[in-house]
């Protein structure tokens, strides 16, 4: 049996981003160690809508389950902040994930090259694939046809494993 092979080059002369099909895969709720197996760009339908939007799906493998849990992350880098009324806004969710995994003062050295999505999806790959860490699972579409186990929080990660991108330097 031959394993196929995705292109070296990949060409998309209109700029579209294919739209993701969720991996449904159903594992109990709360914390799970896993890896961050792959990160993509995705046209994801937004929530109570058919309107679709640009999303990172982090594919996370978690140990001793066959395929991977989706957590799905906006392309927002924002710190939170209280506005002059007093609102609270909370830090997004990629800004939790990049300060957990200690790589914001890289984000603030190589701003320009991440400033496309195509940029900050590179830099997420060549950071967070590989990393292990603690993850919290809940099930989507719960109670309902076709519910699935998305990754809504990293309770950590460990910091002794390694990139892929760091290995293949090696």
């Amino acid at each position: 049996m031959t394993e196929e092979k995705k292109p070296e080059v990949t060409i998309n002369l209109d700029g579209s981003i294919p739209e993701f099909v969720i991996p449904k895969v159903l594992i109990k709720e709360g914390e799970h160690k896993g890896q961050i197996e792959s990160i993509e760009l995705a046209n994801t339908k937004k929530w109570k809508s058919e309107e679709t939007e640009k999303k990172f799906i982090f594919n996370v493998k978690i140990n001793d389950v066959e395929g991977t849990v989706p957590l799905f992350c906006s392309p927002i880098i924002t710190k939170g902040s209280t506005s002059t009324t007093g609102k609270k806004y909370n830090d997004s969710k990629l800004f939790t994930i990049l300060e957990d995994a200690n790589l914001l003062d890289k984000v603030r050295e190589r701003k320009e090259e991440i400033s496309s999505l195509d940029g900050l999806q590179l830099f997420l790959s060549e950071n967070l694939v590989g990393v292990a860490g603690r993850f919290g699972v809940e099930t989507a579409r719960k109670g309902q046809e076709g519910e699935y186990s998305v990754v809504k929080k990293v309770y950590e990660f460990v910091f002794d494993s390694v990139p892929v991108a760091a290995k293949e330097e090696k």
